[in-house]
């Protein structure tokens, strides 16, 4: 096959006029799609603020806005277990880390992991 004549073909084939849509139609669709990105948004929202709910519940450092509690972990990789240790002489045996929108649920306890 020559690939010019296919292209050629393609583009005789599928006329810009074909997917020319009317106001209405533009209209519905924005309508359409905008009510779809409301809903998921709404859920979306939903779901977070359950999670954040039932995560609050659970000692932690304190969580800044977006960051969380990022700013806490900074610390040279060697003084990490140094960071946990402190956590858990704080916080208790389970406590949740939140760092820009994850929340992390430590358990320190072997029979909680079961």
């Amino acid at each position: 096959y020559d690939v010019g004549n296919a292209l050629y073909f393609i583009t005789n084939q599928f006329s810009v006029k074909m997917f020319q849509l009317t106001g209405f139609a533009v209209l519905c669709l924005s309508v359409t799609v905008g009510f779809v990105t409301v809903l998921l948004l709404k859920f979306d929202f939903k779901i977070q603020q359950r999670k954040k709910t039932l995560l609050a519940k659970i000692p932690g450092p304190y969580q800044y806005p977006i960051i969380g509690s990022f700013l806490e972990l900074v610390v040279p990789r060697e003084d990490f277990y140094l960071l946990q240790m402190r956590l858990y002489e704080n916080y208790g045996e389970r406590y949740v880390l939140y760092s820009f929108g994850m929340y992390f649920v430590i358990l320190t306890n072997p029979d909680d992991v079961e």
